[in-house]
């Protein structure tokens, strides 16, 4: 797809519904702000599954994609590796942004989960999250529309892991 980017992500129907009502959802696989796509994963269930290209940050007004999808079904006598990624992480998308912030984070076990958001003077705007996820990854929608342009601190906590991100908001 060319110019502009794209998100992708694999989610069941139950999450493909909650992220048509922009809702936080949870997606088996997720690529964001894509320039090219290529890219192959094993589904973890026999199930039915959504594939989602989108430009809802309208990057671009049109495109023209060329897609190729191979559905191969696991043959017998073929033996799967799986890799487990033993990591946290956090990102922030589009940044900088104007009315609303998409972060994605990924977590390599369930466990308490705190996201918070600050402005530049140290004071918390907003608590984002603040609970138990479950392992995987995760997004969440944080609408700015009413935040004076500036440059605020995202603070990301688990467990095991902690990150601050800083995120400039321009209007």
């Amino acid at each position: 797809i060319s110019p502009g980017n794209v998100d992708f992500f694999i989610c069941d129907s139950t999450d493909f519904a909650t992220y048509a009502a922009g809702d936080s959802f949870y997606s088996f696989k997720i690529i964001e702000d894509a320039p090219a796509l290529n890219d192959s994963f094993v589904l973890p269930e026999a199930k039915n599954w959504y594939l989602v290209l989108s430009n809802e940050d309208q990057v671009v007004d049109k495109a023209v994609a060329n897609i190729t999808v191979k559905l191969l079904k696991n043959l017998s006598g073929v033996e799967e590796k799986f890799v487990k990624r033993q990591f946290n992480s956090l990102q922030a998308t589009p940044n900088p942004a104007s009315s609303r912030v998409r972060f994605s984070y990924q977590l390599s076990k369930r466990g308490s989960v705190h996201l918070n958001a600050y402005d530049s003077q140290g004071r918390l705007i907003k608590e984002l999250i603040d609970g138990e996820r479950e392992k995987g990854i995760h997004v969440i929608n944080w609408n700015t529309e009413l935040l004076p342009s500036g440059i605020y601190f995202i603070r990301f906590e688990t467990s095991h892991y902690k990150k601050v991100e800083k995120v400039i908001i321009m209007r």
